[in-house]
This record gives C-alpha cells, sequence and structure tokens, in this order.
C-alpha cells in the first residue's frame, strides 16, 4: 500500500512545528478500523457457510456475539478517528478549540 502521508506546518502559542496528516493517532484508528473490518467478513463468511442448520446453533450465536463486540469496538476506534482529526484541524488553525 502506497504512504500517502504530508506534512504540514502547526502553529501555537509555543511555536510551529511540522506535522504529519494524517496524524499517528489518526493511522493507528484507520488501522484498527481496518483490522475490524477484516474481522467482521471473516465471521460473516463464517455464518454465511453455516447457513440455517440447527448443527451450527452454538457456533451462530457465538458468531453473533462476536459480531456484536466488533460493533462496539468499532464504535469506540470510530470516536478516537473522529477525536484525533478534530485535534489535527484544531492545532492546524482550521477550526476553533472548546
Amino acid at each position: 500500500m502506497e504512504n500517502n502521508i504530508l506534512t504540514s506546518v502547526s502553529c501555537n502559542k509555543s511555536g510551529c512545528k511540522p506535522m504529519e496528516i494524517p496524524t499517528d493517532d489518526e493511522v493507528k484508528a484507520l488501522d484498527k478500523l481496518r483490522e475490524i473490518k477484516e474481522r467482521v467478513r471473516e465471521v460473516k463468511k463464517e455464518m454465511s457457510f453455516m447457513g440455517r442448520d440447527s448443527s451450527y446453533q452454538e457456533q451462530r450465536f457465538k458468531a453473533d456475539a462476536e459480531l456484536l463486540s466488533l460493533k462496539k469496538e468499532w464504535a469506540k476506534w470510530a470516536q478516537k478517528r473522529d477525536d484525533a482529526a478534530r485535534e489535527r484541524m484544531v492545532a492546524l488553525g482550521h477550526i476553533d478549540p472548546d
């Protein structure tokens, strides 16, 4: 995968410094979101092989529980990504801090 990191300058009261875009926090969150998405695909693929056969009831229950857990984890990391993006926008002076 190609590295699409841009560099910008962030200035605040303590001076100016270069800032990579996306930031390290954004990259970390995006990587985690990709991992979660891949796992969801794997679980759904496994579930499609199970069909509606009652012999797979326990495995389907576990898969459903894992999907619910992944959904919660996705929401947590999506919020972290949004928070990191907001911090970057504040640091670059594009939005006012609250």
